[in-house]
């Protein structure tokens, strides 16, 4: 079984399943996926109104032997009917980047 599949199916103590679950009910202890490790949610973006379309999910993934690693779960959120979690699921790297903005003088 995936990584993905193990995550989409996975039941919670209370009954929950799901990459819903995962968005809303997630403990920030994590959760012990069997045959996966230690799974902990880190970062949702978007899902709402107002957060344009793109959703993502990013999960730290402590394994066995205790490597971790970061994925990412894509989706799409539309106002008329919530959140389709169909979008890609890959292993991804945390980097800081600098931006520049320009604001208003006042």
């Amino acid at each position: 079984m995936s990584i993905e599949s193990a995550l989409e199916n996975y039941t919670n103590s209370d009954g929950e399943q799901g990459w819903y679950m995962w968005k809303w009910e997630a403990d920030d202890a994590g959760e012990d996926v069997p045959e996966v490790g230690k799974v902990r949610m880190i970062k949702s973006f978007g899902g709402h109104e107002g957060a344009g379309e793109h959703t993502y999910l990013i999960f730290e993934i402590t394994d066995a032997e205790g490597v971790v690693k970061l994925y990412e779960k894509d989706g799409y959120y539309a106002s008329f009917g919530g959140t389709e979690w169909d979008g890609d699921f890959y292993e991804v790297v945390s980097a800081e980047k600098t931006i520049t903005v320009f604001e208003r003088v006042k």
